[in-house]
């Protein structure tokens, strides 16, 4: 079931275009990543999807509904949530209260920081979130102490805490070690086993996430969609060879 489709959607920067003409559309359940060379456009896709950017031209429609003209803050309570390149989250507070925050907010629930919150009142959910997501030894930790696959773990708990219906990964390994990149593709599967229903749409560089992960790939050039297929597909075409994955 098509559950988030964008129309001719564009996006320029004085005049410059970012994003041009890109039609395409992404089903719950799947999983689609959008690889392609620095400046091709995948992150204002991202944030054009996200309401971060306000399309130039195009539709935007989610489940059912044109969103296109909605910010950020409504389409994240709808159900679509995001990640960053570079991870986001509150440094000088505990790893437990930026999921509880994160849990709250998605609920439209008012958090007040000066609360004591007790392991009995931490809601379930948060508690198996932690745990899948690899940071249940780490509730107490303060965010901004975390090492760099931690702290990209805990955006995308926060960004899971939230119950989308959508969620966007933008470089989920992005700086991690070989070590950290492993456990974050097994959390995303172990995530993925869970919530069988959600759609996934991420960018990564690298080619070994992509495709341990997507079952479809955007490939994207030039703020365009050039190729769009299953991932042996679009390896093997001539196109991805010569302008991205390289010749073999």
């Amino acid at each position: 079931m098509t559950l988030l489709s964008t129309t001719g959607l564009s996006k320029s920067y004085s005049g410059v275009p970012a994003l041009v003409d890109a039609t395409a559309s992404f089903d719950a359940g799947q999983v689609t990543a959008l690889i392609g060379p620095n400046g091709a456009g995948k992150t204002t896709f991202f944030g054009t999807l996200a309401g971060e950017h306000a399309a130039t031209a195009g539709s935007i429609v989610f489940d059912g509904g044109d969103i296109t003209k909605w910010d950020a803050d409504k389409r994240a309570r709808a159900g679509i949530a995001r990640t960053f390149q570079v991870a986001r989250q509150f440094g000088s507070f505990s790893v437990l209260e930026n999921l509880l925050l994160s849990f709250q907010a998605g609920r439209g629930e008012w958090w007040r920081p000066w609360r004591a919150f007790l392991p009995r009142e931490v809601p379930a959910p948060i508690l198996e979130l932690a745990e899948v997501t690899r940071l249940d030894a780490l509730l107490g930790r303060t965010a901004g102490t975390l090492p760099q696959g931690d702290r990209k773990r805990l955006e995308l708990a926060m960004a899971l805490a939230q119950d989308p219906r959508v969620l966007l990964l933008d470089e989920p390994t992005a700086g991690m070690t070989d070590e950290d990149c492993g456990i974050t593709v097994d959390v995303l599967r172990s995530v993925l086993a869970r919530r069988p229903e959600l759609c996934l749409i991420l960018t990564a560089h690298d080619m070994s996430v992509v495709f341990a992960l997507a079952g479809r790939i955007l490939l994207m050039g030039q703020g365009r969609i050039l190729l769009d297929g299953a991932p042996d597909e679009v390896a093997a075409h001539d196109l991805a060879r010569t302008t991205y994955l390289g010749a073999s």
